[in-house]
């Protein structure tokens, strides 16, 4: 959760922008979709990227 989020924005702090932008985008708090967007991939049977494309306006 907030302790991935620390290491992410160390190594990889465009990530955490675009999660920002996110957040944003939803209306959302960062600090409650980031730790979810971090761990996603864990929870799911078949385990993976959790990284997601999204477009706006089409």
């Amino acid at each position: 959760g907030t302790e991935s989020e620390k290491i992410l924005r160390q190594y990889f702090p465009e990530a955490c922008d675009e999660i920002k932008e996110i957040a944003d985008g939803l209306n959302v708090l960062y600090e409650k979709i980031a730790p979810w967007m971090m761990c996603i991939s864990v929870c799911l049977e078949i385990q993976g990227c959790s990284m997601i494309a999204l477009k706006k306006d089409g």
